[in-house]
């Protein structure tokens, strides 16, 4: 399960942006999660918490926003929505697709604590 090593990573990259004497002032961290982007929300969310269980973000809150997967048709620049399962576009029936949304992982934002 890749998740964990995805959460070590989102911990790690919260560390290097944040001072460590604020960490405990951190109330959520946002993610984007690509539909596409093969990791299991779920997983993801699970691992984080396993992580940060018994450490000075023990409160801290995960919040996962997923992305939907969009392609931009080649023939006519259309960008559409598209299930996993059937890539061909809406509009012309072209295969002539690339990925426009939806392979994303990054960290949006870091929510801290009011004072």
């Amino acid at each position: 399960m890749h998740e964990f090593s995805l959460a070590k990573e989102i911990i790690s990259q919260v560390g290097r942006i944040i001072p460590v004497n604020d960490l405990p002032q951190i109330q959520t961290i946002k993610i984007h999660v690509g539909e596409f982007s093969n990791v299991m929300p779920d997983s993801l969310l699970f691992a984080f918490n396993s992580l940060i269980e018994g450490t000075i973000l023990n409160n801290v809150r995960l919040e996962l926003e997923i992305v939907a997967l969009k392609v931009k048709c080649n023939i006519c620049q259309q960008v559409h929505p598209i299930q996993t399962n059937s890539f061909v576009c809406p509009n012309c029936n072209s295969r002539e697709l690339q990925l426009f949304s939806g392979s994303e992982l990054f960290i949006e934002s870091i929510l801290m604590k009011d004072n």
